[in-house]
């Protein structure tokens, strides 16, 4: 048997190896990182409130601060769980009959400039024999459009039904239930639905979603919006005016750099302590463990100390501050300062 000086000469390869893999499959990933321009309103942008935000996206896509890697790992086990969900659905008798379903082809969609691809449309009957399904459905003939998203454990559980899709903190979420709508109007069914996988356990959740005409109407007009802009673009090179300033929105909006918005940012200390940006991203990674979370948080605390009172930028993050006062009938009143840590987009760095 080798001694411990001949297997570690033997295996020196070892990590280096796994090292040069971590790099390559990043730049590998990284490959598919692109802008990809439309000369139409997707469906899954129509959800976004900013009219400038989404005739950026028709007139100067090369405007759009690219996504990390990070990001684009996401999108593609998106992809991914998004055929092993429709796989698993046909292992229980489902029929997938059609996959990236256009909905571009409709004539009202057609009228407003607008398209979009559906993930799937399936059928039932199968199941239907099976099951006490509702009776006097004709699901030999019923055709039902679906959407497929792998999402987290706490957005999971959170994600109920079209209401708590509609009303959730999250833009992304929000844009969801606007894509379906507009799914279920270009495919003229009047109900379909929303499939959550949850990324930990691999546990379905089937949401419905009920097509509301008034919904659809919001969306039509800010196509017919953002179309007269684009025109109008065309003409004199006039852009719409930002909705105004939206943390949960426009700090993380591809075109920030480019938005009037983002001459209102306020002055900031900018902190290159590698330990404390070390740390705001440990914070971010563990914030559904609460134990830990604390400790972190305790010391970003210790290293913010300094910046008390002075928004701060620390690598991809703003520490904004606020002074409060507050009064209470047993102690004398105190002012003390609250701070949120907030994460920017690369286009502010730039």
């Amino acid at each position: 048997m080798p001694d411990a000086q001949t297997i570690h000469e033997q295996t020196g390869w070892v990590e280096p190896l796994s090292v040069a893999l971590a790099e390559l499959v990043d730049s590998h990933k990284a490959k598919g990182i692109k802008r990809i321009s439309s000369q139409s309103n997707w469906v899954s942008r129509l959800g976004s409130p900013c009219d400038l935000q989404l005739t950026f996206w028709r007139v100067k896509p090369e405007f759009a601060a690219l996504h990390d890697v990070g990001l684009q790992y996401i999108f593609d086990e998106g992809k991914l769980q998004e055929d092993a969900v429709l796989r698993l659905l046909e292992d229980m008798g489902v029929r997938v009959l059609e996959r990236s379903v256009s909905v571009g082809n409709d004539t009202l969609l057609r009228q407003f400039n607008v398209s979009g691809q559906l993930d799937a449309v399936l059928n039932f009957e199968k199941i239907a024999e099976n099951m006490p399904v509702v009776e006097g459905i004709d699901w030999h003939r019923k055709r039902v459009v679906a959407e497929v998203k792998s999402v987290s454990p706490w957005l999971f559980d959170s994600l109920t039904d079209y209401d708590s899709i509609a009303t959730h903190k999250k833009p992304f979420v929000r844009n969801w239930g606007s894509q379906v709508m507009l799914y279920l109007l270009g495919h003229s069914d009047e109900g379909g639905l929303l499939i959550l996988k949850q990324k930990s356990t691999g546990r379905l959740k089937f949401v419905p979603i009920i097509l509301d005409l008034d919904e659809c109407d919001v969306l039509l007009n800010k196509a017919k919006r953002v179309n007269a802009a684009v025109a109008e673009y065309a003409r004199s090179q006039t852009l719409p005016d930002p909705i105004e300033w939206r943390q949960d929105l426009c700090a993380s909006c591809p075109f920030l750099a480019a938005c009037p918005n983002s001459r209102i940012l306020p002055q900031v200390e900018l902190s290159t302590d590698a330990e404390l940006i070390e740390l705001l991203q440990r914070r971010e990674s563990l914030a559904e463990s609460n134990s830990e979370y604390r400790e972190v948080n305790d010391a970003i605390d210790q290293k913010l100390e300094p910046f008390e009172g002075k928004d701060t930028l620390a690598g991809d993050y703003r520490i904004a501050w606020k002074q409060v006062t507050r009064s209470e009938k047993l102690t004398p009143a105190s002012t003390f300062w609250t701070k949120r840590i907030l994460k920017l987009p690369s286009a502010i760095k730039d």
